[in-house]
């Protein structure tokens, strides 16, 4: 957490807030998330930002961010006091630029979502219980979600990530959630397409963060990703999948797996065949 120490005519004024997305609670989130995308081209976001942080009120703010307000309010305040007012505002806009700076989180924010009565819980931090499978159906919505502007595809993203459970399946398997089945999508579709938007995209920004994480991860898997697939029929999974010297009876076993084992296991496969290739081709 950020501790904010704050000197404004003559005042000692403290605040406290998170100092990352990962220090963020849910509530909090669901109200920054829009911001942060709205703070990149208006300004006068930056206020509502640091109102909601660290709970400074806007007639402060004014005191750090306005030079006009200032030399309103006390027209015969000096220059070395008025560039201490800018300066801590200055020094207070860069220590909140992470919420529209850095990566998006990777520990899981929105734990679960309440839609016509029902509880859906969503996946554990750094998607740590979810198999393989559902990571394919996951990133086929979110990179359609991103390239078609598809709020469709946002709705999928969501009912894949997000299913009922129960205390006993988180006794067993550290996750609420109810075993991952593409044939149960659409079904929860038609009740979490109704959530707020901000949830939706408090989910799209979480799963970017998390998708990051991964990649850092995992770079031979993840560097398919970034070259086009000859076939438009395959995603950049499958092509990886390809690459690590899979079959197809294979393929089909390692879907149920942890989504974490088996990226680590492609993610070897890749890198030695890589080097295989390039032994060969010497």
């Amino acid at each position: 957490m950020d501790a904010i120490e704050l000197y404004i005519r003559g005042e000692h004024h403290k605040f406290e807030g998170p100092s990352n997305w990962n220090e963020v609670p849910t509530e909090l989130a669901i109200k920054l998330v829009n911001l942060a995308e709205v703070a990149q081209t208006k300004p006068h976001a930056i206020m509502m930002i640091l109102e909601l942080l660290y709970g400074i009120p806007k007639n402060l703010q004014y005191w750090l961010l306005d030079e006009k307000y200032i030399r309103h309010v006390e027209p015969q305040i000096g220059q070395e006091d008025l560039d201490e007012c800018l300066e801590q505002g200055l020094a207070l806009i860069n220590q909140a630029a992470w919420v529209y700076e850095s990566d998006p989180p990777t520990n899981w924010l929105l734990k679960h979502i309440i839609a016509r009565g029902k509880t859906f819980y969503g996946p554990q931090d750094g998607l740590a219980t979810s198999t393989f499978e559902e990571f394919m159906f996951a990133e086929q919505f979110y990179n359609d979600a991103i390239a078609k502007n598809s709020p469709e595809d946002l709705d999928g993203l969501v009912a894949t990530l997000y299913r009922i459970g129960s205390n006993n399946t988180y006794r067993k398997t550290g996750d609420y959630r109810f075993d991952f089945a593409p044939h149960g999508i659409d079904m929860r579709v038609k009740t979490l397409s109704s959530i707020q938007p901000n949830l939706k995209q408090l989910v799209l920004f979480n799963y970017r963060g998390v998708r990051k994480e991964l990649a850092k991860t995992y770079q031979n898997v993840f560097k398919v990703s970034e070259t086009p697939s000859e076939n438009s029929n395959s995603t950049w999974l499958d092509v990886a999948c390809g690459l690590a010297g899979e079959n197809i009876s294979n393929f089909s076993a390692i879907l149920p797996q942890n989504l974490h084992i088996v990226l680590k296991y492609l993610d070897t496969r890749i890198a030695s065949m890589e080097k295989l290739k390039s032994k060969t081709a010497k």
